[in-house]
């Protein structure tokens, strides 16, 4: 028998580093592409699922006197549907001991038809008031006749 020497470089024998490489990259790409395809298919679905608020209130201006109370509040539209302050909107007052009162709102200033990024203020009377106000609750039609309601913690 005849015993071959053999260099260190041909008994290395494997995958070169650049075969390597891009079959990663060849793994990588379609990876990628549908982890991105998955992403944006969820976007529509995050937005169904969005809280962010298309009606908002603040109380401008509260005075207690004599029992009787009178609320100035801002009222903004932050959605995309026209809002309709034509006729009076709902309010629903909750008080700290628990009682409610059914109310309505005046519009004083602003548009009877509340457009998207249009704000309004409203007046609230209430007479005989005996308990502080913890809670107002405004309800709002839009044009097409659907509710939105907004809750204003009084502090």
């Amino acid at each position: 028998m005849v015993a071959r020497k053999c260099s260190v470089n041909k008994i290395r024998l494997g995958v070169s580093d650049l075969i390597i490489v891009l079959a990663l990259i060849a793994v990588a790409i379609p990876v990628t592409l549908a982890v991105q395809n998955w992403l944006s298919s969820q976007v529509s679905k995050a937005y169904g699922y969005s809280v962010a608020p298309e009606l908002v209130a603040n109380i401008v201006a509260m005075d207690y006197r004599n029992n009787n109370v009178t609320m100035v509040l801002s009222l903004a539209n932050k959605g995309g549907k026209d809002l309709d302050l034509s006729n009076h909107v709902n309010a629903t007052i909750v008080f700290e001991d628990g009682g409610t009162i059914n109310t309505s709102a005046t519009r004083i200033s602003g548009k009877s038809i509340l457009s998207p990024g249009d704000e309004a203020t409203l007046l609230i009377t209430l007479p005989n008031i005996t308990s502080r106000i913890s809670v107002v609750i405004l309800e709002v039609k839009d044009i097409l006749g659907n509710n939105y309601v907004v809750k204003v913690v009084v502090k």
